[in-house]
């Protein structure tokens, strides 16, 4: 598809007119900044619609932390405090569930946007059966409703256990979803308040946070279209580094190479002469 795209002269030629101040690009494609390249936009900018993967951010040289964050594909422990195997997998491995609209006949889908056209956020919703996609975890989470998650694959379990810690879902396994497990999530989301007290104060939270979500992006993206060289500035070392050195473990293990030495030298009289005595050796 990237190929195609690019062979296509006169598209190009057209896109390359439109003297785009900066471009923005999926993380997930590099075809995106190839194309930018060839249109010759001086600034670029990518985008992830979900939680930054290890290999992104080791990538791009940004702090990781295995120990108490866990990988997004390795969603053990979100929130808690990870055993040895959890932080073993960190180091090794560096739709909503209703239905998509536009699959709806104009009828019903007219239906659903005149019933709930502020869905979720509405106050006749007191639940939300959810795959727990990102988009669907952060419009719950602003509009203060407690979740049934059932997560299907990639980001979803992390973001399900991510609203569990949160104290505002509860977790229905894909592989066990029969009615007497869904009436029990639901029985449990309904009528415990604490789902719904803790969805309102993660609600509440979000509401009084002093940065919005899209002031950030949008201040960012047009502080790096009028700045196209701001990545000289703010390129990390960190990029150029390998994981031995960027986890430190090259002073890890100098530490202790030289702990052991001084060990083996403090303790080598001592063997010694314990060595000789056993032997009978005397010494005139």
């Amino acid at each position: 598809m990237c190929k195609l795209l690019l062979d296509k002269q006169d598209y190009i030629e057209e896109l390359r007119n439109e003297n785009y101040d900066i471009g923005l690009t999926s993380i997930y494609d590099s075809c995106g900044i190839g194309l930018f390249h060839v249109l010759g936009i001086k600034s670029t900018a990518m985008y992830s619609a979900t939680h930054l993967s290890d290999p992104v951010i080791w990538t791009f040289g940004l702090p990781m932390s295995p120990s108490y964050l866990s990988d997004w594909l390795n969603w053990q422990g979100v929130g808690e405090k990870m055993n040895f195997l959890h932080r073993l997998n960190n180091i090794i491995f560096m739709t909503k569930l209703a239905f998509k609209l536009e699959y709806l006949n104009k009828g019903e889908q007219q239906v659903f946007e005149d019933r709930y056209p502020n869905f979720p956020n509405d106050q006749r919703v007191k639940a939300f059966i959810t795959h727990s996609g990102l988009n669907s975890y952060i419009e719950a989470a602003h509009a203060g409703v407690p979740l049934v998650t059932i997560p299907l694959f990639t980001d979803q379990s992390y973001n399900a256990n991510a609203a569990i810690f949160a104290g505002m879902a509860i977790l229905l396994r894909k592989n066990n979803i029969t009615k007497k497990s869904i009436a029990y999530a639901l029985e449990e989301v309904l009528h415990n308040s604490k789902y719904l007290q803790n969805a309102k104060e993660i609600s509440k939270l979000l509401a009084n946070s002093p940065m919005k979500p899209q002031e950030i992006f949008v201040k960012h993206v047009e502080l790096a279209a009028r700045f196209p060289n701001i990545s000289s500035y703010l390129q990390l070392a960190s990029t150029e580094l390998g994981m031995w050195t960027y986890f430190c473990m090259d002073k890890a293990w100098n530490e202790i190479s030289l702990e052991a030495l001084v060990k083996i030298v403090d303790n080598f009289p001592k063997r010694l002469k314990a060595c000789i005595d056993a032997n009978g050796v005397h010494f005139e």
